[in-house]
């Protein structure tokens, strides 16, 4: 046995950089492979085999290609190797400990700690570190699996590498089964090679993830991820923080995650749209510069989604990204996913103590809720009326006459109730299309094409046309119509500037009641109400969302509001008598309901933010109750012989050939019917007299009203126009 010098201590210094680190340690790793290499060549010698014809590397070059300032290619006593082994330990460990980790940054054992690899495991990793970082390691791993081709390291030469450590068999286990940190997060990837190496640890081939040698060795994060469902997105610079709400969601998710200590998931609900994505990214500002997106639906579909779904994590914790989560309450929508599938998120999160965004239109139901981790919801609603004001102004600000402009933007907040996504995509429209003065009435049309559109079988979209010119109604209703129409466009000016939001909580909607006898305008007054606003009006048939079975008619309600909220429409509820009755004496469990129905579209029509509408035929149908929980109450008398007249005259077109011999008082006075009545009167008429080629006459109007009072049920004999003959 050769004698071993004893060394003066030199003075402890510390790591400058990763990289020296990484150099010691492939310093260490050579003395390792060398003690194998005498390893297998005494075996060899021992059985008296030929063993130099079985590679192609000589002993000479093996020991020229591991040699180093500190090791001796001729003493080759294995317990010489040994001990400077251990030397090369302490001076490792001594110069670690010497180390400002928060100044200089070691990635090998930033690694180890955060996946808490165990020292075996660390071995591999530098097994497969040193051939990605020095070519001379594919001949000697060759050598010493007995076979030039097999350049990446085995399981096999891992163990007799380090053959004189107790080696634990769980965590071996770990690398064969795939349970280990570093195939669990695809650290590594493992080649298995069965037909060509005998035996399990012979035939298990690792490899460095691209990856993590891009970051250990210049410490840069991916510029893609390794699974479909989530990708990196820059982190964009927003200049809206002067957002009221906004910084209150921000206060309130900073708090909560200065509290959180163990994993979990902040999930943020709202309406598409409503800013959640953008709240978060305003959150993340300076603490990064990206963060990782991922498509819930997509991930927790896939057939190996728990792989995937840990490679993703991985790279969040490696490279200390945030994460964002969309559509998590849609998991258990999607074909073949559990509830189950979340709390296993969850409790990965735990065990890196995570705290990820998620973002969806819904809460998660208690079901998914998990036992590990923590799990906090908000709603995040649109912004208010002042809000969308600096929306507006931000995203018009490149634009020609915006700032002489300030009240036409006011006034657009007021009458839209848009989310940050639908104000941004209006904007973009209105600046492509713009000239070089400000247009108000292309703003508007933009707008109106911006809102979307509810989808739902008992809805009818309808495109107003009628103006205050075309109806006919008491100069009392009118002006309670104009009165409901100007605290629309005013609404940002009395709740935001002047403070009432502040004071009244709730029912900041406008709610209205129209009741009167049928075809008395009430459906013509919505549409005027809803174009003198530039806005779409919505009828919803009532009759149709009232169901017989207990809970569907809130559930058809919540369906319509929910959709309405970004429609920014006129909501007008037809047929209400088919939900109102006067329901305060309850007699059974069905006026219990009733009552029950009745108040929830109260409450969404006070909630709403734009104008709802409901009509009745008979107002002595509702309760006092209910009365006092609408705004207005309109009343749509039946017109009186001057009224009629006007509707007369008003209906008639100018381009309408219509005899001199109708007159319009006369029938006014003759025929007792409502507006609809006559219009339909009118348009038959029509009909009748272009099919004889001639002129409306007042005999083709007599026809036309006789049918009419036979469809309505009303009595008609020819002595109510005598002159129809005229």
């Amino acid at each position: 046995m050769a004698t071993v010098e004893t060394e003066v201590a030199a003075p402890a210094l510390a790591y400058q950089d990763g990289f020296e680190h990484i150099m010691d340690e492939l310093k260490r790793l050579d003395i390792l492979l060398h003690l194998e290499k005498c390893t297998v060549t005494a075996n060899a010698r021992a059985a008296e085999q030929a063993f130099a014809g079985h590679k192609y590397i000589s002993d000479e070059e093996l020991d020229y290609l591991l040699s180093n300032p500190r090791l001796d290619a001729e003493q080759t006593d294995i317990a010489d190797h040994l001990q400077r082994l251990a030397d090369l330990d302490k001076a490792i460990a001594r110069k670690i400990d010497n180390t400002d980790t928060q100044t200089v940054f070691l990635p090998l054992l930033y690694v180890a700690g955060l996946f808490q690899l165990h020292w075996l495991e660390y071995q591999l990793l530098l097994l497969c570190l040193a051939i990605e970082i020095d070519q001379k390691y594919e001949k000697v791993y060759g050598y010493l699996q007995d076979n030039i081709t097999l350049k990446r390291p085995s399981l096999s030469l891992l163990v007799s590498a380090n053959s004189f450590r107790d080696i634990d068999q769980n965590i071996l286990q770990g690398l064969i089964n795939h349970t280990s940190s570093l195939l669990k997060y695809r650290l590594l990837h493992v080649n298995i090679d069965e037909q060509s190496c005998t035996g399990v640890l012979r035939s298990h081939f690792y490899r460095l993830d691209k990856d993590l040698l891009l970051f250990i060795l210049y410490g840069c994060a991916p510029d893609r991820l390794p699974v479909a469902a989530a990708t990196l997105v820059s982190l964009p610079q927003h200049a809206l923080a002067d957002i009221a709400s906004q910084q209150q969601y921000r206060d309130r998710l900073a708090a909560v995650m200065s509290r959180a200590t163990m994993g979990g998931v902040i999930h943020l609900y709202g309406a598409a749209g409503s800013g959640k994505q953008t709240l978060v990214q305003m959150l993340l500002q300076g603490t990064t510069q990206m963060y990782v997106r991922i498509e819930a639906k997509v991930l927790f579909a896939a057939e190996d989604y728990p792989q995937q779904l840990h490679s993703v994590i991985g790279r969040a914790v490696l490279h200390q990204l945030p994460i964002l989560i969309v559509d998590l309450d849609r998991v258990g929508q999607v074909e073949h996913t559990q509830p189950q599938q979340i709390a296993s998120l969850f409790a990965l999160l735990a065990i890196h103590s995570l705290v990820v965004f998620s973002a969806g239109e819904q809460r998660i139901l208690g079901d998914a809720i998990p036992d590990q981790g923590f799990l906090f919801q908000m709603e995040v609603d649109a912004p208010g009326d002042a809000e969308q004001g600096v929306l507006w102004r931000h995203y018009l600000k490149h634009t020609p006459g915006v700032d002489r402009n300030s009240a036409a933007l006011t006034s657009l907040s007021g009458r839209y109730s848009f989310s940050p996504a639908q104000i941004r995509h209006a904007a973009g429209l209105y600046a492509m299309q713009v000239g070089r003065t400000f247009d108000e009435a292309l703003l508007t049309r933009v707008c109106n094409d911006t809102s979307k559109q509810i989808k739902d079988d008992l809805v009818t979209i309808i495109k107003p046309k009628y103006t205050w010119d075309d109806i006919v109604l008491p100069d009392d209703t009118l002006t309670l119509l104009r009165a409901i129409c100007a605290q629309s466009s005013n609404r940002n000016r009395v709740m935001q500037e002047w403070g009432f939001e502040d004071k009244i909580h709730y029912g900041h909607g406008l709610s209205v009641l129209f009741s009167g006898p049928p075809g008395t305008g009430k459906t013509m007054a919505a549409h005027v109400m809803a174009n003198s606003l530039g806005l779409p009006c919505y009828k919803i048939d009532l009759s149709g969302v009232v169901s017989k079975y207990i809970g569907e008619t809130e559930k058809n309600l919540e369906k319509i509001f929910n959709e309405a909220k970004s429609c920014n429409a006129v909501l007008f509820f037809d047929e209400a008598d088919a939900l109102f009755g006067k329901r305060t004496d309850i007699s059974d469990a069905h006026d219990r309901y009733a009552n029950i129905e009745t108040s929830y579209l109260l409450q969404k029509m006070e909630e709403y933010n734009g104008i709802a509408i409901l009509a009745t035929n008979l107002r002595s149908n509702m309760d006092d109750a209910f009365l006092r929980r609408i705004r207005f109450i309109v009343d749509f008398p039946f017109p009186d012989a001057a009224s009629r007249k006007q509707i007369w005259s008003k209906l008639r077109p100018p381009a309408a050939p219509v005899h001199a011999s109708v007159d319009y008082d006369y029938l006014a006075q003759q025929l007792k019917v409502s507006g609809a009545n006559i219009k339909n009167i009118l348009l038959n008429a029509a009909y009748s007299a272009a099919s004889e080629g001639g002129e409306i006459t007042l005999s083709n109007i007599a026809e036309s009203a006789r049918l009419e009072y036979q469809k309505i049920g009303k009595s008609w004999n020819d002595h109510i126009l005598e002159n129809t003959r005229v």
